[in-house]
């Protein structure tokens, strides 16, 4: 790693620095490449730009396994959701609805279920928060709660 970091380090300063490699830094060599972790869309290679969007791992490898472009408005996942699991029956072609609605879906189960156990569990606080009404200390300023 710190000799492809070396190679793109050739002819930069710190501040023009392509890689920027330090101890906590994830990732992975694939064919002489680095390919860096980004916890929102996976290992990742190179600096952005228009004309060279960065290439996904999972994507590279998923193209490489079906010898064919991924169609556009699809994504590549992980069936069983481990991002470091590139057996090619784990990567899948999904369509971008598809991914969106089951993005929502989870979202919305992980609400409901923070809102359930926080009833659930605040049941008791609950019964004494609606006995208690917020009034303004006078002296002070300072809101305090008084029994109703």
């Amino acid at each position: 790693a710190r000799a492809v970091m070396k190679r793109m380090y050739v002819g930069t300063t710190s501040r023009t620095a392509v890689i920027k490699l330090d101890i906590r830094s994830e990732g992975i060599l694939f064919e002489d490449t680095l390919w860096f972790w980004s916890p929102k869309v996976g290992y990742q290679s190179g600096p952005y730009s228009v004309s060279n969007p960065r290439r996904l791992l999972h994507w590279v490898l998923w193209e490489r396994y079906h010898k064919k472009r991924v169609p556009d408005a699809h994504l590549v996942r992980h069936a069983d959701r481990n991002v470091n699991n590139f057996a090619p029956e784990n990567l899948v072609l999904e369509h971008r609805e598809t991914v969106l609605r089951s993005n929502q879906l989870v979202a919305l189960r992980r609400k409901s279920s923070a809102g359930l156990r926080a009833l659930v569990s605040g049941g008791a606080a609950l019964a004494v928060a609606t006995t208690l009404k917020k009034t303004t200390n006078t002296k002070k300023g300072k809101r305090i709660w008084e029994s109703v």
